[in-house]
């Protein structure tokens, strides 16, 4: 459990406030100060909790999952489609090593990716949330950060991230 403590010390009283991790909760103690010498503590919160592993709401807000799809195209250093590439979207921030999806690129470089269980956090895209394109073919491999994308997906509703006008360019 976390707790934040802030005291004022004022002629008409303190207050304190408990952020309670389970519940998200702040409680709130109010101290009623009449004379500068006595301090009465009413605490009107009975503290109930329990944790049951429900809680959606992550450091920075909501916490939802998403099924989505990511549509693209992998090219060459001089912006030709690379066939036969294996692509997948690594999770390297809230599931570290989770695989969220595998595509490989056809004869234009293009690719349609299925992408499975996306976490969002309200508020965490580019803070905790770190998701990465991977593309390897022939012992090279290229990556390329698609926060944004996947996160206007979610927003405008489409559940389509593309990132056809900006790919994933194979040296």
């Amino acid at each position: 459990m976390f707790l934040l403590l802030l005291t004022g010390c004022v002629t008409t009283g303190s207050i304190d406030l408990t952020l309670d991790s389970d519940t998200d909760v702040v409680e709130t103690d109010t101290d009623t100060d009449t004379d500068a010498d006595t301090d009465t503590d009413t605490d009107t919160d009975a503290d109930t909790d329990t944790d049951t592993d429900t809680d959606t709401t992550g450091f920075c807000g909501e916490v939802s999952v998403w099924d989505l799809q990511l549509v693209g195209k992998v090219v060459d250093a001089d912006g030709q489609g690379v066939q036969g590439v294996s692509l997948k979207l690594d999770d390297r921030g809230w599931n570290t090593g989770t695989v969220l999806g595998t595509a490989s690129t056809n004869w234009q470089g293009q690719f349609e990716m299925d992408v499975n269980q996306l976490t969002s956090v309200e508020d965490c895209w580019g803070i905790i949330l770190d998701y990465v394109l991977v593309g390897e073919k022939g012992g090279e491999s290229s990556e390329k950060g698609i926060n944004p994308f996947l996160h206007g997906a979610i927003t405008d509703g489409s559940l389509v991230a593309d990132i056809t006008t900006v790919p994933l360019v194979m040296d």
